[in-house]
Parts: structure tokens; C-alpha cells; sequence
């Protein structure tokens, strides 16, 4: 494991997800990837919410696996910062 930090600002969201999103397989046995994880990533609403954000990430894999078996867990985490009224 690599360690590393960043800084985030109010607004700013992170995701942290399992290889079985990445390694997820459609019909034709083509392997999700990283770029359609991006892609996923890129529709998902300015503003919406970490389980928005998740959900949305979750049904995009399960909608491209078309109904193929998980060969393994389907897991992300969205945190987002945001600043709250002092």
C-alpha cells in the first residue's frame, strides 16, 4: 500500500472503491475499467450526495453487468466535504 494525502475543500468529493467495480464483466465477458468508472463518475450530479454519488456508481455497474454473476464485491465510498453554517 502507497501512502499519500490531499487536501480537499468544501465541495470537494472522494471516491474509494473495490477492483470488483473495476473488474466488474458484461455479457461479452469485457471488463468495466477504470474509464467507465470515470464516465460513471462524470454524470453524477454537481451537489448530489454521498449516497446519491454511491447509489448512482452501483446501478451503473449492475446495469452494465446485465445480469452476469458478480465474480466479486461491488463496494464504493464517497465522502464529500462540505462546510457547515458556524
Amino acid at each position: 500500500y502507497h501512502e499519500c494525502s490531499a487536501d480537499l475543500a468544501p465541495g470537494d468529493a472522494l471516491l474509494l472503491y473495490t477492483d470488483g467495480i473495476t473488474e466488474a464483466f458484461d455479457p461479452a465477458g469485457e471488463l468495466y475499467g477504470e474509464a467507465r468508472l470515470l464516465e460513471a463518475w462524470s454524470k453524477v450530479p454537481v451537489g448530489a450526495g454521498p449516497a446519491t454519488a454511491a447509489g448512482a456508481l452501483v446501478e451503473a455497474v449492475h446495469a452494465f453487468e446485465r445480469g452476469q454473476p458478480q465474480s466479486d464485491d461491488v463496494t464504493c465510498v464517497v465522502l464529500a466535504l462540505r462546510q457547515f453554517a458556524k
